[in-house]
């Protein structure tokens, strides 16, 4: 394998209504967490986003800020959500999948410090997270900054329920629910 800091993916955004191309670090947002699956095959990422299955490093393939790919052999595990929401699943030879069950994750952790004001973005956000749920809970869990778009995490109702959304210059291009 080459360097670790060679392998890209391309994340898309909407902005405004356009598609906006962004090169990110193809490892840079697989969170950190620990699974284990059925057989017992034990799956995890660590701080630089090198996914290992029962200690060997598998090929990782970044889809978008919420959704990787980890391959080793004939079986794809897909890594999703972010710190504190981590998903993974498998898929192997002649169908067989399932789900691998989290047993240790990293906590979320803000990228800013955090202001007494949200930004535009995180505003934008938190008002069309407000308004798709119905809900007038909503409380900004994270935020991240990238050339392409602000990743806003939000959580919503008493259970923190994580909802995720993408904005740029305070317009929304994408709410989505981070739970089934």
């Amino acid at each position: 394998m080459t360097s670790k800091l060679v392998r890209f993916a391309l994340s898309v955004a909407v902005v405004a209504g356009a598609q906006a191309l962004a090169v990110s670090s193809a490892s840079a947002a697989v969170p950190v967490f620990a699974a284990t699956c059925p057989g017992n095959v034990k799956v995890d990422a660590d701080r630089r986003g090198t996914v290992r299955v029962n200690g060997r490093v598998a090929q990782v393939r970044q889809m978008n800020p919420q959704y990787a790919e980890a391959r080793l052999g004939r079986v794809m595990y897909s890594i999703s959500g972010g710190p504190g929401s981590v998903s993974v699943s498998y898929t192997g030879p002649g169908r067989a999948n399932g789900m691998c069950r989290v047993t240790a994750q990293a906590a979320p952790t803000p990228s800013r410090p955090t202001a007494a004001m949200p930004s535009p973005d995180a505003q934008a956000c938190l008002r069309a997270v407000t308004q798709q749920t119905n809900n007038p809970d909503v409380v900004l869990l994270s935020e991240e900054f990238s050339q392409a778009a602000t990743l806003v995490m939000v959580g919503v109702g008493p259970g923190k329920a994580p909802w995720k959304c993408l904005a740029s210059r305070g317009r929304v291009s994408e709410v989505m629910s981070l739970r089934n």
